[in-house]
């Protein structure tokens, strides 16, 4: 949820942009994580995982190509099967190529949720 709050100086601002972090942080996880797990169970593990890309930043993101059509909704928490990205991720974007070409994918990193959940395995279609 973005505020639109007058952004101060100094203390003020760094209290209110803390409040901010918080509060998107607060919402990812009663909303976004804990309604995937409620509606779907565990994240998805995805297997034979390819040309990962790790974007720096707050939140860190991956990009990655998987050589099927994983047919995942956006929202769905997956793991990934590489020593790359350990922890469970919220999948962010799909992109599907009809045909032979591989699908590509990005998703937010969790920070700290590697031995959360186990994950079940992914089966494509």
């Amino acid at each position: 949820m973005a505020h639109n709050r007058a952004r101060g100086t100094g203390p003020a601002r760094e209290f209110t942009d803390a409040f901010d972090a918080a509060d998107r942080l607060v919402e990812l996880a009663a909303s976004d994580v804990l309604g995937q797990l409620t509606i779907h169970g565990r994240p998805l593990l995805l297997q034979h995982v390819t040309d990962i890309d790790l974007e720096p930043g707050t939140p860190r993101r991956a990009h990655f190509t998987v050589p099927y059509d994983p047919w995942l909704d956006t929202g769905e928490l997956i793991q990934i099967d590489d020593p790359l990205v350990t922890d469970t991720c919220l999948l962010n974007r799909t992109t599907i190529n009809l045909g032979s070409g591989p699908s590509r994918l990005s998703a937010q990193i969790l920070p700290g949720t590697a031995s959360l959940w186990e994950a079940t395995s992914h089966s494509p279609i």
